[in-house]
Parts: structure tokens; C-alpha cells; sequence
């Protein structure tokens, strides 16, 4: 007798998708709970399945260089990959695995997006994309206020948005006397609306002023980006400058004296967090140093390559939470 309807899952397919998803949960367990694993899962060469990333690894890396004609060293690909996983202390982002494809498939994109973002932040590659509202800034800080006038006069027609822009781009008030000027419950707010208002007009209209648009993730001072980030994410809507660093260290990123503020302030802010010496010399050689992994490993006895790299990983994500922590007790 034949029956109609869906059909369902085989016993056979129903088995094998159940031994899948126990041999995948037993690899994220393993390597949540047990760093050695972790390591030579992330770091290591072997050829046996589900001991290591080694053919994933090994495969985008070819990728990339055939691509872009770039080669990346493994160690650093390595290192990019372990610090997005173990995020801020911990593997939560293993936990955004759904199983509904293959880990090692899944692994794979993450891995790809993770290393490409490093090849481009470092301008090793550059990746050609449409400019959007999100990804640019409006650079005009070190245009003169007659070129800003200029370009107000030349693009933007709704009075509003041209007298507000100009109070802030060629007459540069305070944030305070343009909310009186104008009238506003929320100064913040008309300044997002204006900027936005002013990108679109920028990137979809053919003009002469492309020199107002950076790509948001240019960055003038490398040392210090995860810094920068934390403090622009933590940064208070009634700060009395328009930069958050202001509040922090007394200058903006167009002062001649910012990198060395910022240096200071993170040799400052580390010394103090209660870690060792060698943990100190780790993370400061790293980050504000931007010496590479061997060269710290080297001028440390007994100390290799892949210690370091693990171990400056777990130094980031808490000076990433310490910092959060300071910021927000700066403005309680």
C-alpha cells in the first residue's frame, strides 16, 4: 500500500546527522574547556580529522595568495582566528554555531572574514567596496572654513541641514551654543541626521568634494585601535567635545602631541592592572610596540612563538574589560 505525504528522514540519515552533531559539540567542548586542545586545534599541523584546522588553514591561505598575491604567514592567521573566537575572554562566539552546516564549513567563512579584515586594516590588500553612510566619515576638521562653505553652498539646498552644517563646519561653535541657536532637544541627534544627510549627497551625486569621505576604518595611529574603539563605544552622548579622546586625554587625534598622549596613557593604564612583568612586556610590546610575535618571544627565555601569541590573547581581552570598566566609572 502506498502512502502520500512528506517524507520523512531516513533511520540511516537521522543517525548520521545525530553522530555529527555529538563529534562537533565534543570538538567546541573540548576546546572551551581544555587550552591544550584548543591550541593544537587552532595552531596545529595534523592531518587527522578533528584534531586541527591544518587543511582549512592551509586552504584559504592558498586562496589569498592566489587571489591577491599576498602570503600570510600561518602564524599570523593563526593568531587573527584565535583572538576572534576567544572574544573578550570567552569562546562565545562558538556559541552562534548553529549546526545547520558542516563546523569545519562554518569555520571556514568565519576564518575568511576574519583574515581578510586583518589584510586590509594592516593595508596589505585592498578590497574595492561601494561607499555607504556606515562605512565613511566626514573628514572636514582640516579643510579651511571658506572650503566648507564652498562645498555647503555647492551640495546642500534644504536651509536647515546648510545653516546647522555650517554652524558646525565653518563657523565651529560649541555643540551647546548651536542647540541654543537652533532650538534643539537633542543636539546629538540633528548632528547624526545632518552628517547622514551630507555622506548620501556626497556618494551619490558626482561632485568635487570626495575629499570629505574616508573610509571609516582608516585609522591614523595603529597602536592604539582597539583603545580608540573601546573609548568611541563607551563614549558618553553629553561629552563636552565632539571626540571622545578629549574627555580622556585633553587632545584630539589633530593635535601634533595625541600618538605620544595615548602611549603614555596605555603604559600608564597597564602598569597599574596588577600583571607581572613579563605579562606587562608581553602586551605593551605587542600592542603599543607593535613588535611582532617572535621578536617578544625572543627576548623572553623559555618563552615561544605560540605562548605568546596565546598568551597576549588572554592580556587583550582584559585590558579590553578593565578599560570598559575605567571608562564607565569616568562617567558615573
Amino acid at each position: 500500500m502506498r502512502t502520500t505525504g512528506r517524507v520523512g528522514t531516513s533511520p540511516i540519515e537521522a543517525s548520521a546527522k545525530m553522530h555529527f552533531k555529538c563529534e562537533t559539540s565534543e570538538i567546541i567542548h573540548k576546546i572551551k574547556t581544555d587550552e591544550r586542545f584548543a591550541y593544537s586545534f587552532l595552531y596545529g599541523n595534523s592531518q587527522v580529522p578533528g584534531k586541527s584546522i591544518s587543511g582549512l588553514r592551509s586552504r584559504i591561505l592558498n586562496q589569498i595568495r592566489m587571489s591577491y598575491g599576498v602570503v600570510v604567514d600561518p602564524a599570523d592567521f593563526n593568531t587573527v582566528l584565535y583572538e576572534h573566537l576567544y572574544s573578550e575572554g570567552t569562546w562565545k562566539v562558538l556559541d552562534t554555531y548553529d549546526f545547520k552546516a558542516s563546523f569545519y564549513s562554518w569555520l571556514s567563512t568565519v576564518a575568511m572574514h576574519c583574515i581578510m579584515v586583518y589584510l586590509e586594516e594592516n593595508h596589505l590588500i585592498k578590497v574595492s567596496r561601494a561607499r555607504t553612510v556606515g562605512n565613511t566619515l566626514l573628514k572636514w576638521k582640516d579643510k579651511s572654513s571658506d572650503y566648507c562653505q564652498l562645498m555647503l553652498d555647492d551640495l546642500v539646498h534644504v536651509p536647515f541641514f546648510h545653516d546647522f552644517l555650517a554652524a558646525v563646519m565653518v563657523d565651529r561653535k560649541s555643540d551647546e551654543t548651536i542647540q541654543q541657536e537652533f532650538n534643539l532637544d537633542n543636539y546629538q541627534d540633528a548632528l547624526k541626521a545632518s552628517e547622514k544627510m551630507l555622506k548620501l549627497i556626497l556618494i551619490n551625486t558626482e561632485n568635487y568634494y570626495n575629499d570629505f569621505l574616508v573610509e571609516r576604518s582608516a585609522r591614523k595611529i595603529m597602536v592604539s585601535s582597539d583603545f580608540l574603539t573601546t573609548i568611541e563605544q563607551r563614549h558618553a552622548l553629553n561629552s563636552t567635545h565632539d571626540n571622545p579622546l578629549y574627555d580622556v586625554l585633553g587632545v584630539t587625534p589633530a593635535d601634533s602631541m595625541f600618538q605620544d598622549y595615548v602611549i603614555d596613557f596605555l603604559y600608564n593604564f597597564t602598569n597599574k592592572l596588577g600583571w607581572s612583568d613579563e605579562d606587562c612586556f608581553v602586551w605593551q610590546s605587542r600592542f603599543i610596540k607593535n613588535m611582532k610575535p617572535q621578536e617578544v618571544a625572543n627576548s623572553l627565555s623559555k618563552r615561544s612563538r605560540p605562548w605568546v601569541d596565546t598568551r597576549y590573547s588572554k592580556l587583550n581581552a582584559r585590558f579590553k574589560g578593565a578599560i570598559r570598566e575605567w571608562w564607565d566609572n569616568m562617567n558615573i
